[in-house]
């Protein structure tokens, strides 16, 4: 099975996605820049931003030998409609969160006149999309698994204010390196945690088998063995072969943080290490520790210590 190749086509001729990477598009009356990142088999987000001087409309095709995905969509700014062969226009909602499958992967968006349309979405496979419901399908939720791309379906949730809070964070395609690979991740699992919320039961640490638990411990080790090129989660659950869900839920109850917030702590208590240590150059110590910014690293470690690492390291060789 191969990831699907995307296509976005409109009057001037098509543009072809970058399957995992960033594309940046134009045509007559438009301009846009589109990001796909993986994060495991069957797992991935999207971000995106289409400025439109006009009304426009594009038409999207995925060509692929895979089942069809199951998809998260989160308009952040914008407006659009989205239109398939057995549905009329479905209006898209800022901050209306659209669980949807569409028709042999195929679809027309359409955007009124000038704007900027902004989106965040997330594709699960319908293997893992069961799996985090922990293979209990509710009623509301079958037909997005049992439509196998044959039939357009559409379900709404509303979401948060921190998870909005969170997406709106996420900055422009194509931004960040490994570290915020694994941001991106922990958001797009807090969003599929989110509008799948009411229809999951709750998760009871003492149903972890003995076999379970210390394979979450491992991913642990394994999750800061190289701090510059972590493995994502879903990399871990698999590596754990346990179900997405179950192993997120783990490995918080087994570490007290989810993988992305137990990543960045390692990160900077490594980066504190160094600082101590007082032998390398503060660019040199964010490198080693995942950050591919200095700036990065020096707002991370405020906002974790309280103070900047320049001054941390002053006043720990100050006090020596």
């Amino acid at each position: 099975m191969t990831a699907p190749d995307w296509r976005i086509v409109d009057q001037a001729g098509e543009v072809r996605l970058d399957p995992n990477g960033v594309t940046v598009m134009s045509g007559p009356d438009w301009t846009g820049r589109y990001e796909r990142v993986t994060f495991g088999a069957g797992f991935h987000m999207n971000l995106g931003c289409v400025e439109t001087r006009s009304p426009t409309e594009h038409h999207v095709v995925g060509e692929s030998d895979a089942p069809p995905s199951i998809s998260v969509w989160i308009p952040i700014a914008g407006q659009a409609a989205l239109s398939t062969t057995d549905r009329p226009d479905f209006g898209f909602t800022p901050w209306r969160a659209a669980l949807l499958v569409t028709k042999d992967r195929a679809a027309v968006f359409r955007f009124p006149g000038p704007q900027a349309f902004r989106f965040f979405s997330v594709a699960v496979s319908t293997e893992l999309f069961v799996s985090l419901l922990d293979e209990k399908v509710p009623q509301a939720l079958r037909p997005l698994v049992e439509s196998h791309g044959r039939r357009t379906v559409i379900r709404e949730r509303p979401v948060t204010a921190p998870t909005r809070a969170l997406v709106s964070e996420l900055g422009a395609p194509g931004e960040g390196g490994a570290l915020e690979r694994l941001h991106r991740e922990a958001v797009a699992l807090r969003l599929l945690t989110e509008v799948l919320g009411a229809e999951m039961e709750g998760f009871d640490p003492s149903t972890l088998t003995l076999a379970e638990a210390e394979t979450v411990r491992d991913a642990h080790e394994a999750l800061v063995r190289d701090l510059r090129d972590p493995p994502s989660a879903a990399e871990l659950a698999k590596a754990a072969r346990m179900g997405l869900r179950r192993f997120l839920n783990a490995f918080e109850a087994l570490h007290g943080a989810s993988p992305d917030r137990a990543l960045r702590l390692a990160r900077l208590s490594e980066a504190r290490r160094l600082l101590e240590a007082g032998e390398l150059p503060m660019k040199e110590i964010a490198w080693r520790v995942g950050y591919a910014h200095a700036s990065n690293f020096v707002a991370a470690f405020s906002a974790e210590f309280g103070v900047p690492p320049r001054r941390f390291q002053r006043r720990r060789l100050a006090a020596e």
